[in-house]
């Protein structure tokens, strides 16, 4: 009996707005799956897959899927990532470093958002395959309110351009950013309870922003 394909595994033939990514050249994962497009573009998937090579790459991606709401509720995000001890790239990802990577909590959540773990499948010998599902749903039923996601905080969207308004054209930055972005920098400061804190977030975030940083994280990436 033939060995099923990772369209079969996964049943991705049910969902209708697809995209993949970056799949490698002659490749055929995807030979039984009728339509798929193979860019980004500006609506939301009922799944998208995509292939990273390294774990940064994984987490930028994750950042803009939360960040530019790209998913529609109860669809996919799954990533195709070089196993450790894989022939054909000189990178890998350890399963073990996804979760800490991705801030999630105790339930799979990826930090400040409803995307939440759920699958973990072999593609070949070369990728693993990570499943993400959109479920806000879910989170509804219990969203815990010491770990607040950044929606919480669109209240807080204004303030924070309103304290950009004198520097320079970093406001003009920020209110260029995609929803999820600006209302990351707002849970970041106004999370801290302290004035004194809060201050200097907004400080770091001025500092981050005029270098060309849309976020902390994409920050830290780049300094690497």
């Amino acid at each position: 009996m033939a060995e099923k394909t990772i369209v079969e595994k996964l049943q991705l033939a049910k969902y209708k707005e697809a995209v993949i990514l970056n799949q490698p050249d002659g490749a055929d994962y995807f030979q039984n799956l009728a339509n798929y497009e193979e860019k980004l573009a500006d609506k939301q998937y009922d799944l998208i897959f995509d292939f990273v090579e390294t774990l940064e790459e994984l987490i930028t991606f994750v950042q803009k899927v939360i960040a530019e709401n790209k998913l529609s509720v109860d669809r996919y995000l799954f990533f195709a990532y070089p196993k450790k001890g894989n022939k054909k790239f000189a990178t890998y990802v350890h399963r073990d470093e996804l979760m800490p990577a991705l801030k999630t909590d105790e339930e799979g959540y990826v930090d400040g958002s409803t995307l939440k773990f759920t699958r973990m499948v072999a593609l070949d010998e070369t990728y693993t395959v990570v499943g993400l599902k959109e479920a806000t749903k879910l989170k509804a039923k219990g969203v815990k309110k010491n770990n607040p996601s950044a929606d919480e905080y669109a209240d807080h969207v204004p303030l924070v351009a309103e304290f950009l308004a004198d520097k320079d054209d970093l406001q003009v930055f920020y209110n260029n950013l995609a929803t999820g972005y600006q209302r990351v920098w707002a849970r970041y400061i106004y999370s801290a309870k302290q004035p004194a804190t809060q201050e200097k977030r907004r400080l770091e975030m001025v500092d981050i922003l005029s270098q060309g940083y849309k976020t902390k994280d994409l920050y830290r990436q780049g300094k690497k």
